[in-house]
């Protein structure tokens, strides 16, 4: 991408996802500040101000409207999702614009439309917080000149404002309604509720076009029809509907939009446990070897109440085939439920459940649940312990290899060997000098088969990291034998192998 402003755009845009997803002081928020920041002052020094606005639900970016294929990056839409959601018509950033002015735009933008409507609005929000060098526009009205660049004045939006507020009155007369064409008023849907003219909504919706929607009283009759239609067997149907309405979150207009949006709320809220997992996993299965382009683990992931409910139902659910679901699909869902399964670890649980969620963290966390983890590997039951430790190598990384080296003498004794094994498959050098040590103690835990097997991973990782300094160790073992003072052939085995691996290297 060589456009500074679009650049910009999509690490905003990214930065705008993550703040609703995630707590303002992550190192996620962070990171995507700093890209943002970084992004920003390129394109300020190509030119200043930076500004973005819409206009007939095209986007323009310093004047220019983007091109048909650019509008097409879902970037580009869910910024203008987002603009529209909002209110917003424009919204510069001038030269001076830093990193704290940034975040603190960012952590406005995550709050939620009633926590802004509380405080007043979203200028005052600004004003606030000090922000000098971020605009944004409510009722900024821009056309197209000939150059294509904006043509704008107060006048002139004072005059667009005053045509609106006078054609608002006349559509009601007519009884239109927005998003529709002239001809589809209210009254083609005044019996929305029975089920031909239902069927009928469901229909356009399914061939793309979302605008029955708008319409109150389909869109009241939707989430009961969607959980019928999974029920009955219809997982493909009800797939592809969702599909469809996620496609006209980012098309058609701004009213559309607002209506599939809270559309789409109300039946991700309506459906059972039973009927997401259906959705979910059904998503997610492959179809000629490829993925569906739709991921309804995003969806879900907008709402938190979705995934509470899934975890509350991994907690309750007796029969182990249902719980294996619920993991699968909060995998699915991915990231936006390690925050939510990071609480539920702080709070008591049986053992099992605490084993499952130290499960899900290793296959959806990051490096910064690495110390949730940690504390597991003292747990009372062995079980946690063990799914603990095998999280963390999931997760992987430098911090994964430290942690369970400097844990491994507080974890269940049976779990020494395979943490060890763990860190040789980590390749976490800096291990070596406490393996060493393990292979010239003579005052090991456990019983003579755990420690034989403690001793035989040690030459077997100190071989596979090729562990110079280990040589003399090594060494010593093959050539010790007897049964008081020597090493077991295992463990002598082991550490001949590692010396050949060490001279191969």
């Amino acid at each position: 991408m060589q456009n500074p402003a679009l650049e910009f755009l999509f690490a905003f845009n990214a930065a705008i996802t993550n703040i609703r997803l995630y707590p303002s002081s992550s190192e996620i928020i962070q990171e995507s500040v700093a890209r943002m920041n970084k992004a920003l002052q390129k394109a300020l020094e190509e030119s200043a101000p930076l500004e973005f606005a819409e206009t007939d639900n095209r986007l323009l970016v310093q004047g220019l409207a983007l091109t048909q294929k650019q509008h097409q990056k879902p970037q580009v839409s869910s910024f203008l999702a987002w603009m529209s959601d909002l209110g917003i018509k424009s919204l510069s950033f001038s030269e001076g614009t830093d990193r704290d002015e940034i975040f603190a735009f960012i952590s406005i933008l995550g709050k939620s439309a009633e926590q802004i409507e509380e405080t007043g609005s979203l200028d005052r929000m600004i004003s606030d917080a000090g922000i000098k060098n971020i605009a944004i526009g409510k009722k900024v009205y821009v056309t197209m000149g000939p150059d294509q660049r904006i043509v704008s004045g107060s006048g002139d939006r004072n005059q667009a404002t005053e045509k609106e507020n006078k054609a608002a009155p006349a559509r009601e007369a007519k009884n239109e309604h927005p998003g529709f064409s002239k001809g589809e008023g209210r009254e083609a849907y005044a019996h929305s509720g029975s089920q031909a003219m239902l069927k009928e909504a469901m229909s356009r919706v399914m061939k793309g076009d979302a605008t029955p929607l708008a319409d109150p009283g389909i869109a009241a009759a939707m989430p009961a029809a969607l959980g019928r239609m999974i029920d009955s067997g219809g997982r493909d149907s009800a797939s592809e509907l969702l599909a469809r309405m996620e496609k006209a979150l980012y098309e058609g207009s701004p009213e559309v939009r607002r209506a599939v949006s809270e559309s789409i709320e109300n039946i991700v809220k309506s459906l059972t446990p039973s009927q997401i997992l259906d959705i979910l996993l059904k998503d997610f299965e492959n179809k000629g070897g490829q993925k569906k382009a739709f991921h309804a683990g995003n969806l879900f992931a907008l709402y938190t109440e979705t995934i509470e409910r899934l975890l509350d139902r991994l907690y309750e659910s007796p029969e182990k085939s249902e719980r294996n679901r619920i993991i699968q699909a909060l995998t699915h869902i991915g990231r936006p439920a390690a925050e939510l399964v990071e609480k539920r670890l702080s709070q008591d649980a049986p053992w099992y459940y605490t084993r499952n969620l130290a499960l899900l963290l290793g296959r959806i966390g990051g490096q910064e649940h690495i110390d949730v983890l940690e504390v597991l590997i003292a747990y009372p039951d062995y079980r946690v312990q063990l799914e603990a430790v095998k999280s963390i190598q999931s997760i992987s990384g430098e911090k994964a290899g430290a942690v369970l080296l400097k844990n491994i003498e507080e974890a269940d004794r049976r779990l020494a060997s395979y943490i060890i094994s763990v860190i040789g498959a980590l390749r976490y050098q800096e291990a070596v000098p406490y393996l060493i040590e393990v292979l010239e103690s003579k005052r090991l835990r456990g019983g003579r088969r755990e420690r034989e097997e403690i001793l035989a991973k040690s030459c077997e990782v100190l071989g596979r990291i090729q562990a110079a300094e280990a040589v003399s160790a090594l060494e010593k073992i093959v050539r010790e034998r007897g049964l008081i003072k020597g090493y077991s052939e295992k463990v002598r085995t082991a550490a001949a192998k590692a010396l050949v691996n060490i001279k191969r290297g």
